[in-house]
């Protein structure tokens, strides 16, 4: 593939823009949808990354990887979707989404009126089955909770985005 072909005659900066082209724009369309599928159906695209990653970093094909996605700024596949829920349930928040997305995200204050700690989060709805538990309707709400109030706050979606992203790679070297 093109990325392994190109090794040996470009940059590890040009080889991360084949990547940010070739690559990349597969593993974010449509991920929110498929981004919940079993790890077994996932296995190939993470391969791929590891393969792609070690390439541009031009290591052995059996090196470890968190090092590399950290010093390269990419995230992995499992991230990419953790931050394109984050980054959905912000546009939410912040009003950014087409308008029949709303009736989906309700927050607590429009359930009941008690004076909670969680009043102002959304409303997390009761789930029954494995399938329900992968949903963006329950994924969602509780990737919101699990974010720090100081990146909620964030005065755009790049910023959200850029703390985001610096959050998941901080995780990969600890």
């Amino acid at each position: 593939y093109a990325i392994s072909a190109a090794r040996n005659y470009l940059s590890t900066k040009h080889l991360r823009n084949l990547y940010n082209t070739l690559i990349h724009p597969h593993l974010t369309y449509g991920c929110l949808l498929w981004g919940t599928a079993d790890k077994i159906h996932l296995h190939t695209l993470e391969v791929i990354q590891k393969k792609s990653i070690r390439t541009i970093c031009k290591v052995k094909y059996n090196s470890p990887t968190n090092a590399l996605y950290q010093t390269q700024k990419m995230l992995k596949l499992e991230d990419i979707y953790n931050l394109q829920v984050a980054k959905f349930m912000y546009q939410h928040s912040t009003g950014q989404l087409p308008i029949p997305l709303y009736r989906h995200f309700i927050k607590n204050t429009h359930i009941h009126t008690h004076n909670t700690r969680h009043k102002d989060d959304f409303h997390i709805k009761a789930m029954s089955n494995t399938k329900s538990l992968k949903s963006l309707l329950y994924i969602g709400p509780m990737k919101w909770l699990s974010i720090s109030n100081t990146a909620k706050l964030a005065r755009s979606t790049t910023q959200f985005v850029n703390t985001m992203k610096r959050r998941y790679l901080d995780n990969y070297c600890h």
